[in-house]
Protein backbone atom coordinates (compact mmCIF):
# COMPACT_ATOMS: atom_id res chain seq x y z
CA UNK A 1 0.00 0.00 0.00
CA UNK A 2 1.21 3.69 -1.07
CA UNK A 3 0.57 6.41 1.38
CA UNK A 4 -0.37 9.15 0.11
CA UNK A 5 -1.21 12.95 2.30
CA UNK A 6 -3.55 15.97 0.85
CA UNK A 7 -2.53 19.57 1.75
CA UNK A 8 -4.66 22.05 0.75
CA UNK A 9 -6.53 25.14 2.24
CA UNK A 10 -10.19 23.94 1.24
CA UNK A 11 -12.09 22.10 3.42
CA UNK A 12 -14.37 21.35 0.89
CA UNK A 13 -12.12 20.15 -1.15
CA UNK A 14 -10.05 17.76 1.71
CA UNK A 15 -13.60 16.14 2.06
CA UNK A 16 -14.33 15.60 -1.60
CA UNK A 17 -10.78 14.17 -2.17
CA UNK A 18 -11.36 12.47 1.36
CA UNK A 19 -14.33 10.55 0.70
CA UNK A 20 -15.69 10.62 -2.79
CA UNK A 21 -12.78 7.85 -4.34
CA UNK A 22 -11.96 4.97 -2.92
CA UNK A 23 -8.77 4.91 -2.75
CA UNK A 24 -7.77 1.63 -1.01
CA UNK A 25 -9.36 -0.11 -4.17
CA UNK A 26 -6.50 1.41 -5.87
CA UNK A 27 -3.89 0.38 -3.80
CA UNK A 28 -3.74 4.01 -1.97
CA UNK A 29 -3.78 4.73 1.60
CA UNK A 30 -4.61 8.35 3.09
CA UNK A 31 -2.16 8.82 6.00
CA UNK A 32 -2.88 12.27 6.79
CA UNK A 33 -4.49 15.90 5.38
CA UNK A 34 -3.28 19.78 6.15
CA UNK A 35 -4.54 22.67 5.65
CA UNK A 36 -1.88 24.79 5.01
CA UNK A 37 2.25 24.47 4.10
CA UNK A 38 3.57 25.01 7.88
CA UNK A 39 0.62 22.40 9.17
CA UNK A 40 2.22 19.67 6.19
CA UNK A 41 5.45 19.89 7.33
CA UNK A 42 4.95 19.25 10.88
CA UNK A 43 2.96 15.85 9.90
CA UNK A 44 5.14 14.88 7.42
CA UNK A 45 7.92 14.35 10.15
CA UNK A 46 5.29 12.53 11.92
CA UNK A 47 4.04 10.01 9.13
CA UNK A 48 5.94 10.60 6.21
CA UNK A 49 3.42 9.15 2.68
CA UNK A 50 5.03 8.59 -0.60
CA UNK A 51 3.26 11.02 -2.25
CA UNK A 52 1.36 14.41 -1.21
CA UNK A 53 -1.11 16.35 -3.30
CA UNK A 54 -0.22 19.67 -2.99
CA UNK A 55 -2.42 22.81 -3.92
CA UNK A 56 -0.35 26.08 -4.95
CA UNK A 57 -2.02 28.61 -3.19
CA UNK A 58 -2.24 28.59 0.58
CA UNK A 59 -1.51 31.14 3.73
CA UNK A 60 1.51 30.96 5.48
CA UNK A 61 3.36 28.74 3.60
CA UNK A 62 2.44 28.33 -0.55
CA UNK A 63 2.37 24.88 -2.64
CA UNK A 64 5.76 26.18 -4.21
CA UNK A 65 7.76 27.02 -0.64
CA UNK A 66 6.34 23.52 0.76
CA UNK A 67 7.50 21.63 -2.40
CA UNK A 68 11.01 23.14 -2.17
CA UNK A 69 10.98 21.97 1.30
CA UNK A 70 9.94 18.37 0.61
CA UNK A 71 12.17 17.78 -1.71
CA UNK A 72 14.99 19.11 0.24
CA UNK A 73 14.20 16.80 2.80
CA UNK A 74 12.72 14.39 1.28
CA UNK A 75 14.18 13.83 -2.34
CA UNK A 76 12.05 10.21 -3.07
CA UNK A 77 8.71 11.66 -2.19
CA UNK A 78 6.31 12.34 -5.43
CA UNK A 79 4.94 15.68 -5.21
CA UNK A 80 1.29 16.11 -7.25
CA UNK A 81 0.29 19.99 -7.63
CA UNK A 82 -3.11 20.81 -7.83
CA UNK A 83 -3.87 24.80 -9.32
CA UNK A 84 -6.05 27.33 -11.00
CA UNK A 85 -5.55 28.76 -14.58
CA UNK A 86 -4.02 31.61 -13.51
CA UNK A 87 -1.44 30.14 -11.22
CA UNK A 88 0.21 28.53 -14.52
CA UNK A 89 3.35 30.28 -14.38
CA UNK A 90 3.47 28.94 -10.34
CA UNK A 91 2.42 25.23 -12.30
CA UNK A 92 6.23 25.39 -14.38
CA UNK A 93 8.16 26.38 -11.48
CA UNK A 94 6.82 23.42 -9.85
CA UNK A 95 7.73 21.39 -12.53
CA UNK A 96 11.44 22.82 -12.27
CA UNK A 97 11.36 21.75 -8.85
CA UNK A 98 10.73 17.70 -9.81
CA UNK A 99 7.18 17.64 -8.51
CA UNK A 100 5.68 14.46 -11.22
CA UNK A 101 2.62 16.15 -12.46
CA UNK A 102 -0.01 19.29 -11.84
CA UNK A 103 -3.72 19.25 -11.95
CA UNK A 104 -5.45 22.56 -12.77
CA UNK A 105 -8.52 22.97 -10.85
CA UNK A 106 -11.47 22.01 -11.60
CA UNK A 107 -10.60 18.90 -12.49
CA UNK A 108 -12.24 15.11 -13.48
CA UNK A 109 -11.73 12.23 -10.95
CA UNK A 110 -10.48 10.24 -13.96
CA UNK A 111 -7.74 12.90 -14.12
CA UNK A 112 -6.88 12.73 -11.07
CA UNK A 113 -6.75 9.38 -10.49
CA UNK A 114 -4.63 9.03 -13.56
CA UNK A 115 -1.90 11.14 -12.39
CA UNK A 116 -2.17 9.43 -8.13
CA UNK A 117 -2.20 5.79 -9.92
CA UNK A 118 1.26 7.27 -12.19
CA UNK A 119 3.12 8.40 -9.45
CA UNK A 120 1.53 5.28 -7.43
CA UNK A 121 3.34 2.93 -10.44
CA UNK A 122 6.22 5.23 -10.31
CA UNK A 123 7.16 4.63 -6.47
CA UNK A 124 6.53 0.76 -6.86
CA UNK A 125 8.71 0.72 -9.63
CA UNK A 126 11.55 2.23 -8.10
CA UNK A 127 10.80 0.34 -5.01
CA UNK A 128 11.25 -2.83 -7.05
CA UNK A 129 14.70 -1.71 -8.35
CA UNK A 130 15.89 -0.73 -4.91
CA UNK A 131 14.89 -4.07 -3.57
CA UNK A 132 16.57 -5.71 -6.83
CA UNK A 133 19.67 -3.61 -5.93
CA UNK A 134 19.89 -4.74 -2.64
CA UNK A 135 19.69 -7.94 -3.66
CA UNK A 136 21.53 -8.09 -5.64
CA UNK A 137 24.46 -6.34 -3.60
CA UNK A 138 23.35 -8.71 -0.60
CA UNK A 139 24.96 -11.30 -3.01
CA UNK A 140 28.03 -9.33 -4.18
CA UNK A 141 28.57 -9.05 -0.03
CA UNK A 142 27.88 -12.54 0.44
CA UNK A 143 30.21 -13.40 -2.25
CA UNK A 144 33.40 -11.35 -0.93
CA UNK A 145 32.45 -12.19 2.60
CA UNK A 146 33.07 -16.07 1.32
CA UNK A 147 35.72 -15.55 -0.83
CA UNK A 148 37.81 -13.51 1.92
CA UNK A 149 37.70 -16.55 4.47
CA UNK A 150 38.24 -19.49 1.53
CA UNK A 151 42.40 -20.30 0.00
CA UNK A 152 41.54 -18.48 -3.30
CA UNK A 153 41.83 -15.08 -1.65
CA UNK A 154 44.61 -13.11 -3.20
CA UNK A 155 44.15 -9.43 -2.52
CA UNK A 156 46.28 -7.59 -0.37
CA UNK A 157 45.02 -5.20 2.73
CA UNK A 158 44.81 -2.48 0.40
CA UNK A 159 42.37 -3.69 -2.22
CA UNK A 160 40.15 -5.18 0.19
CA UNK A 161 40.24 -2.40 2.10
CA UNK A 162 38.96 -0.45 -1.54
CA UNK A 163 36.63 -3.19 -2.26
CA UNK A 164 34.85 -3.11 1.21
CA UNK A 165 34.87 1.00 1.43
CA UNK A 166 32.77 0.12 -2.20
CA UNK A 167 30.63 -1.98 -0.63
CA UNK A 168 29.27 0.78 2.17
CA UNK A 169 31.70 -1.37 5.09
CA UNK A 170 34.42 0.62 7.09
CA UNK A 171 37.01 -2.02 8.97
CA UNK A 172 39.57 0.36 9.96
CA UNK A 173 41.23 -1.42 12.49
CA UNK A 174 43.62 -4.14 11.69
CA UNK A 175 42.61 -6.98 14.63
CA UNK A 176 40.12 -9.32 13.58
CA UNK A 177 38.56 -12.95 15.03
CA UNK A 178 36.35 -15.13 13.39
CA UNK A 179 33.71 -16.96 14.45
CA UNK A 180 31.70 -20.01 12.96
CA UNK A 181 28.48 -20.63 14.14
CA UNK A 182 26.50 -24.19 13.47
CA UNK A 183 22.97 -24.85 14.51
CA UNK A 184 22.51 -28.45 16.55
CA UNK A 185 20.97 -30.88 14.87
CA UNK A 186 19.99 -28.89 11.64
CA UNK A 187 18.51 -31.50 9.56
CA UNK A 188 16.82 -33.43 12.13
CA UNK A 189 15.20 -29.81 13.50
CA UNK A 190 14.54 -28.52 10.17
CA UNK A 191 13.99 -30.14 6.28
CA UNK A 192 12.80 -27.10 4.88
CA UNK A 193 15.29 -24.76 3.84
CA UNK A 194 12.91 -21.99 3.83
CA UNK A 195 12.74 -22.75 7.52
CA UNK A 196 16.47 -23.01 8.09
CA UNK A 197 17.37 -19.73 6.22
CA UNK A 198 14.65 -17.97 8.57
CA UNK A 199 16.39 -19.56 11.65
CA UNK A 200 20.08 -18.64 10.58
CA UNK A 201 18.64 -14.79 9.71
CA UNK A 202 17.31 -14.44 12.88
CA UNK A 203 20.56 -15.67 14.47
CA UNK A 204 22.43 -13.31 12.92
CA UNK A 205 20.09 -10.15 13.62
CA UNK A 206 20.06 -11.39 17.24
CA UNK A 207 24.19 -11.45 17.30
CA UNK A 208 23.73 -8.03 15.14
CA UNK A 209 22.19 -6.48 18.35
CA UNK A 210 24.51 -8.18 20.49
CA UNK A 211 27.93 -6.81 19.06
CA UNK A 212 26.75 -3.83 17.30
CA UNK A 213 28.37 -1.65 20.58
CA UNK A 214 31.38 -3.97 20.38
CA UNK A 215 33.02 -2.75 17.23
CA UNK A 216 32.72 -3.30 13.32
CA UNK A 217 31.57 -6.59 12.30
CA UNK A 218 30.44 -8.19 9.43
CA UNK A 219 28.16 -11.54 9.70
CA UNK A 220 27.35 -13.95 6.73
CA UNK A 221 26.33 -17.17 5.43
CA UNK A 222 29.35 -19.51 5.56
CA UNK A 223 29.97 -22.69 3.93
CA UNK A 224 27.61 -26.16 5.19
CA UNK A 225 24.94 -23.73 6.27
CA UNK A 226 27.12 -22.45 8.69
CA UNK A 227 26.79 -18.57 10.35
CA UNK A 228 30.32 -16.91 9.72
CA UNK A 229 30.82 -13.56 12.08
CA UNK A 230 34.18 -11.17 11.50
CA UNK A 231 35.03 -9.38 14.27
CA UNK A 232 37.32 -6.15 14.00
CA UNK A 233 38.31 -4.54 17.60
CA UNK A 234 40.93 -2.50 18.94
CA UNK A 235 43.96 -3.35 20.83
CA UNK A 236 42.91 -2.15 24.09
CA UNK A 237 39.45 -4.08 23.82
CA UNK A 238 39.36 -7.37 25.76
CA UNK A 239 39.22 -11.12 24.29
CA UNK A 240 36.75 -12.40 26.96
CA UNK A 241 33.80 -9.22 25.71
CA UNK A 242 33.70 -11.88 22.66
CA UNK A 243 33.35 -14.87 24.68
CA UNK A 244 30.53 -13.32 26.52
CA UNK A 245 28.75 -12.29 23.61
CA UNK A 246 28.41 -15.79 21.64
CA UNK A 247 27.77 -17.29 25.51
CA UNK A 248 24.61 -14.88 25.47
CA UNK A 249 23.92 -16.15 21.92
CA UNK A 250 23.24 -19.32 22.71
CA UNK A 251 21.53 -18.72 25.72
CA UNK A 252 19.05 -16.58 23.52
CA UNK A 253 18.88 -18.84 21.24
CA UNK A 254 18.00 -21.68 23.26
CA UNK A 255 15.71 -19.85 25.07
CA UNK A 256 13.49 -18.59 22.31
CA UNK A 257 13.88 -21.17 19.56
CA UNK A 258 13.74 -24.37 21.35
CA UNK A 259 17.22 -25.47 20.06
CA UNK A 260 21.23 -25.39 20.01
CA UNK A 261 23.78 -23.60 18.49
CA UNK A 262 27.27 -24.30 19.19
CA UNK A 263 30.22 -21.28 18.13
CA UNK A 264 33.11 -22.05 17.03
CA UNK A 265 35.96 -18.93 17.86
CA UNK A 266 39.31 -18.32 15.98
CA UNK A 267 42.28 -16.78 17.21
CA UNK A 268 42.78 -13.48 16.74
CA UNK A 269 45.09 -12.21 13.61
CA UNK A 270 46.41 -9.12 12.68
CA UNK A 271 45.47 -7.75 8.87
CA UNK A 272 43.02 -8.89 6.13
CA UNK A 273 44.98 -11.69 5.12
CA UNK A 274 44.94 -13.01 8.59
CA UNK A 275 40.96 -13.48 8.10
CA UNK A 276 41.72 -16.80 6.33
CA UNK A 277 43.69 -18.20 9.00
CA UNK A 278 41.02 -17.06 11.97
CA UNK A 279 38.34 -18.67 10.33
CA UNK A 280 40.15 -22.04 10.14
CA UNK A 281 40.90 -21.62 13.71
CA UNK A 282 37.70 -21.16 14.28
CA UNK A 283 36.27 -24.37 11.91
CA UNK A 284 38.72 -26.12 14.22
CA UNK A 285 37.46 -25.28 17.28
CA UNK A 286 34.19 -26.10 16.29
CA UNK A 287 34.62 -29.65 14.97
CA UNK A 288 35.84 -30.33 18.64
CA UNK A 289 32.39 -30.31 19.71
CA UNK A 290 32.46 -33.85 18.82
CA UNK A 291 34.32 -34.85 21.62
CA UNK A 292 33.31 -31.35 23.97
CA UNK A 293 29.59 -31.99 23.24
CA UNK A 294 27.02 -28.81 21.74
CA UNK A 295 25.54 -25.78 22.91
CA UNK A 296 28.67 -24.46 24.27
CA UNK A 297 31.39 -21.51 22.84
CA UNK A 298 34.62 -23.55 22.03
CA UNK A 299 37.63 -21.04 21.85
CA UNK A 300 40.64 -22.39 19.84
CA UNK A 301 42.62 -20.80 21.94
CA UNK A 302 41.55 -22.74 24.50
CA UNK A 303 42.25 -26.28 23.16
CA UNK A 304 45.15 -27.96 23.39
CA UNK A 305 45.57 -29.07 20.35
CA UNK A 306 49.05 -30.98 20.22
CA UNK A 307 48.64 -32.39 23.38
CA UNK A 308 45.50 -33.85 22.30
CA UNK A 309 47.33 -35.98 19.60
CA UNK A 310 47.88 -38.92 21.40
CA UNK A 311 47.98 -42.80 20.60
CA UNK A 312 44.23 -44.75 20.26
CA UNK A 313 43.02 -47.10 22.68
CA UNK A 314 45.52 -50.29 23.11
CA UNK A 315 45.19 -52.95 20.43
CA UNK A 316 44.72 -55.81 22.51
CA UNK A 317 41.26 -54.22 22.78
CA UNK A 318 40.61 -55.19 19.38
CA UNK A 319 41.59 -59.33 19.26
CA UNK A 320 39.37 -59.33 22.49
CA UNK A 321 36.40 -57.84 20.11
CA UNK A 322 37.02 -59.95 17.51
CA UNK A 323 37.45 -62.94 19.72
CA UNK A 324 34.48 -62.03 21.68
CA UNK A 325 32.59 -61.37 18.15
CA UNK A 326 33.53 -65.19 16.64
CA UNK A 327 32.34 -66.16 20.33
CA UNK A 328 28.62 -64.59 19.73
CA UNK A 329 29.31 -63.30 22.96
CA UNK A 330 27.79 -59.34 22.58
CA UNK A 331 27.85 -58.51 26.12
CA UNK A 332 31.64 -58.73 26.26
CA UNK A 333 32.02 -57.07 22.98
CA UNK A 334 29.56 -54.01 24.65
CA UNK A 335 31.88 -54.31 27.31
CA UNK A 336 35.10 -53.64 24.72
CA UNK A 337 33.67 -51.20 22.99
CA UNK A 338 32.82 -48.92 26.40
CA UNK A 339 36.29 -48.92 26.90
CA UNK A 340 36.96 -47.58 23.56
CA UNK A 341 34.89 -44.77 24.08
CA UNK A 342 36.06 -44.09 27.86
CA UNK A 343 39.68 -44.03 26.96
CA UNK A 344 39.07 -41.59 24.16
CA UNK A 345 37.04 -39.12 26.64
CA UNK A 346 39.81 -39.77 28.56
CA UNK A 347 42.71 -39.38 26.86
CA UNK A 348 40.99 -35.99 25.01
CA UNK A 349 41.55 -37.06 21.43
CA UNK A 350 41.03 -35.01 18.52
CA UNK A 351 38.19 -35.30 16.34
CA UNK A 352 40.05 -37.07 13.77
CA UNK A 353 41.85 -39.34 16.11
CA UNK A 354 37.79 -40.13 17.07
CA UNK A 355 36.74 -40.67 13.63
CA UNK A 356 39.64 -43.21 13.03
CA UNK A 357 38.59 -45.15 16.20
CA UNK A 358 35.75 -45.46 15.23
CA UNK A 359 36.16 -46.38 11.76
CA UNK A 360 38.77 -48.75 12.68
CA UNK A 361 36.00 -50.28 15.05
CA UNK A 362 33.83 -50.36 12.01
CA UNK A 363 36.88 -51.82 9.63
CA UNK A 364 37.24 -54.72 12.61
CA UNK A 365 33.61 -55.67 12.04
CA UNK A 366 33.60 -55.43 8.31
CA UNK A 367 36.40 -57.83 8.59
CA UNK A 368 34.52 -60.31 10.90
CA UNK A 369 31.77 -60.42 8.46
CA UNK A 370 33.51 -60.93 5.24
CA UNK A 371 35.12 -63.65 6.81
CA UNK A 372 32.04 -65.34 7.67
CA UNK A 373 30.69 -64.84 4.52
CA UNK A 374 28.13 -62.80 5.20
CA UNK A 375 26.70 -60.27 2.88
CA UNK A 376 27.05 -56.65 4.71
CA UNK A 377 24.71 -54.76 1.84
CA UNK A 378 21.49 -56.77 2.99
CA UNK A 379 22.46 -56.64 6.14
CA UNK A 380 23.52 -52.61 6.61
CA UNK A 381 21.75 -51.29 3.38
CA UNK A 382 22.59 -50.44 -0.12
CA UNK A 383 23.73 -46.38 0.81
CA UNK A 384 25.78 -47.96 4.06
CA UNK A 385 28.01 -45.03 4.34
CA UNK A 386 29.91 -45.09 7.73
CA UNK A 387 32.48 -42.05 7.43
CA UNK A 388 29.59 -40.00 6.48
CA UNK A 389 27.22 -41.65 9.19
CA UNK A 390 29.58 -40.98 11.92
CA UNK A 391 31.09 -37.62 10.77
CA UNK A 392 27.03 -36.26 10.53
CA UNK A 393 27.42 -37.16 14.12
CA UNK A 394 27.05 -34.31 16.88
CA UNK A 395 28.70 -35.94 19.63
CA UNK A 396 31.13 -38.95 20.39
CA UNK A 397 28.24 -40.56 22.65
CA UNK A 398 25.96 -40.19 19.19
CA UNK A 399 28.64 -41.83 17.14
CA UNK A 400 29.52 -44.59 19.19
CA UNK A 401 25.96 -45.45 20.08
CA UNK A 402 25.72 -46.06 16.25
CA UNK A 403 28.55 -47.90 16.04
CA UNK A 404 27.27 -50.15 18.60
CA UNK A 405 23.70 -50.98 17.14
CA UNK A 406 25.76 -52.35 13.70
CA UNK A 407 27.61 -54.47 16.31
CA UNK A 408 24.27 -55.39 17.17
CA UNK A 409 22.98 -55.67 13.68
CA UNK A 410 25.96 -58.05 12.65
CA UNK A 411 25.96 -60.33 16.22
CA UNK A 412 21.82 -60.64 15.57
CA UNK A 413 22.80 -61.96 12.05
CA UNK A 414 25.97 -63.52 13.52
CA UNK A 415 23.44 -65.92 16.05
CA UNK A 416 21.17 -67.14 12.97
CA UNK A 417 24.12 -68.55 11.19
CA UNK A 418 26.59 -69.05 13.80
CA UNK A 419 26.53 -73.04 12.82
CA UNK A 420 27.31 -71.97 8.99
CA UNK A 421 30.38 -69.71 10.22
CA UNK A 422 31.94 -72.54 12.64
CA UNK A 423 32.10 -74.93 9.91
CA UNK A 424 33.58 -72.30 7.39
CA UNK A 425 36.08 -71.76 9.95
CA UNK A 426 36.75 -74.68 10.99
CA UNK A 427 36.90 -75.86 7.09
CA UNK A 428 39.16 -73.42 6.43
CA UNK A 429 41.49 -74.46 8.99
CA UNK A 430 41.66 -77.82 7.80
CA UNK A 431 42.40 -77.10 4.12
CA UNK A 432 45.28 -75.18 5.18
CA UNK A 433 46.62 -77.75 7.30
CA UNK A 434 45.79 -79.84 3.71
CA UNK A 435 48.24 -78.00 1.82
CA UNK A 436 50.64 -76.96 4.47
CA UNK A 437 51.08 -80.48 6.43
CA UNK A 438 54.91 -80.01 4.95
CA UNK A 439 55.76 -77.33 6.83
CA UNK A 440 57.66 -78.38 10.26
CA UNK A 441 56.85 -75.31 11.95
CA UNK A 442 53.14 -75.79 11.86
CA UNK A 443 51.32 -75.18 14.81
CA UNK A 444 47.55 -74.51 16.02
CA UNK A 445 48.57 -70.90 16.46
CA UNK A 446 50.14 -70.83 12.76
CA UNK A 447 46.83 -72.12 11.91
CA UNK A 448 44.76 -69.62 13.64
CA UNK A 449 46.67 -66.52 11.94
CA UNK A 450 46.44 -67.85 8.95
CA UNK A 451 42.28 -68.31 9.23
CA UNK A 452 42.39 -65.20 11.01
CA UNK A 453 40.95 -66.78 14.53
CA UNK A 454 42.24 -66.39 18.39
CA UNK A 455 44.06 -69.95 18.69
CA UNK A 456 41.79 -70.67 21.73
CA UNK A 457 38.49 -70.30 19.61
CA UNK A 458 39.90 -72.15 16.49
CA UNK A 459 41.22 -75.01 18.99
CA UNK A 460 37.55 -75.12 20.60
CA UNK A 461 35.21 -75.13 17.28
CA UNK A 462 37.93 -77.49 15.51
CA UNK A 463 36.64 -80.36 18.55
CA UNK A 464 33.31 -79.43 17.81
CA UNK A 465 33.25 -79.72 13.98
CA UNK A 466 35.57 -82.37 13.63
CA UNK A 467 35.71 -84.75 16.98
CA UNK A 468 39.39 -84.71 16.95
CA UNK A 469 42.11 -81.70 17.97
CA UNK A 470 43.85 -79.90 14.89
CA UNK A 471 47.44 -81.38 16.56
CA UNK A 472 45.92 -84.78 15.99
CA UNK A 473 44.31 -83.98 12.44
CA UNK A 474 47.71 -82.42 11.54
CA UNK A 475 49.53 -86.09 12.47
CA UNK A 476 46.63 -88.19 10.88
CA UNK A 477 47.49 -85.73 7.46
CA UNK A 478 51.40 -86.15 7.62
CA UNK A 479 51.38 -89.66 8.60
CA UNK A 480 48.61 -90.59 5.54
CA UNK A 481 51.13 -88.33 3.55
CA UNK A 482 54.38 -90.30 4.72
CA UNK A 483 52.22 -94.11 4.29
CA UNK A 484 52.04 -92.92 0.21
CA UNK A 485 55.53 -92.34 -0.26
CA UNK A 486 55.93 -95.47 1.41
CA UNK A 487 54.01 -97.77 -0.85
CA UNK A 488 55.29 -95.80 -3.80
CA UNK A 489 58.70 -97.08 -2.58
CA UNK A 490 61.06 -94.46 -4.72
CA UNK A 491 61.84 -92.54 -1.68
CA UNK A 492 64.18 -92.72 1.16
CA UNK A 493 63.20 -92.96 4.92
CA UNK A 494 64.98 -89.47 5.40
CA UNK A 495 63.37 -87.65 2.59
CA UNK A 496 59.63 -88.98 3.35
CA UNK A 497 60.19 -87.40 6.76
CA UNK A 498 60.92 -83.82 5.15
CA UNK A 499 58.42 -84.00 2.72
CA UNK A 500 55.68 -84.76 5.47
CA UNK A 501 57.03 -81.88 7.96
CA UNK A 502 59.61 -83.83 10.25
CA UNK A 503 63.19 -82.70 10.39
CA UNK A 504 64.35 -85.76 12.09
CA UNK A 505 63.86 -88.96 10.33
CA UNK A 506 64.72 -91.72 13.70
CA UNK A 507 61.61 -88.99 14.99
CA UNK A 508 59.54 -89.76 11.68
CA UNK A 509 60.31 -93.60 12.27
CA UNK A 510 58.90 -93.02 15.96
CA UNK A 511 56.09 -91.07 15.64
CA UNK A 512 54.82 -94.04 12.51
CA UNK A 513 55.55 -96.69 14.73
CA UNK A 514 53.49 -95.10 17.23
CA UNK A 515 50.78 -94.21 14.60
CA UNK A 516 50.08 -97.33 12.63
CA UNK A 517 51.87 -99.66 15.21
CA UNK A 518 54.19 -100.90 12.81
CA UNK A 519 58.10 -99.22 11.55
CA UNK A 520 58.39 -97.35 8.51
CA UNK A 521 60.21 -100.47 7.26
CA UNK A 522 58.15 -102.94 8.43
CA UNK A 523 55.63 -101.09 6.96
CA UNK A 524 57.74 -100.80 3.25
CA UNK A 525 57.94 -104.66 3.76
CA UNK A 526 54.15 -105.25 4.16
CA UNK A 527 53.32 -103.19 1.16
CA UNK A 528 55.51 -104.53 -1.46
Amino acid sequence: MVKMMIVDDEPILREYLRSHIDWHLYGIELCNEAKNGVDALKKVKKNTPDIILVDINMPFMDGIELSERLKKEYPEMLIIILTGHSEFEYARKAIRLGVIDFITKPFEKDELLKSVIKAKNKIQKEKQEKANLENHLHFVKEWLFNYLVSSDYTYDDEQTHTLLNNLGIRMISQKYLVSCIEIDKLYQNSEELKERLLWKFAISNILYEIVKTKGNHIIFNGPEERIISILEFDDGECHDIIIEAFEKLCCLVRQYFGFTITVGTGSMQIGFRGIRKSYLDALAALQNKFILGCDRVIEYNSLNLFGLRKGLYPAAINEDILLNLRLGNFNNVETKLKEVLSYLKSQKVTVEYAYAAFMGLISLLLSYMTECGYDIQSIFGKNFSPFYEIKNKDSINEAYNWVVNLFKKALKNSTNNKITRTRKIAEAAKNYIDTHYPDQDLNINKVASNVYVNPSYLRAIYKKEFGITINEYIVNVRMNKAREHLKAGNLKMSEIAELTGFSDASYFSKCFKKHFGVSPSGYEVISM
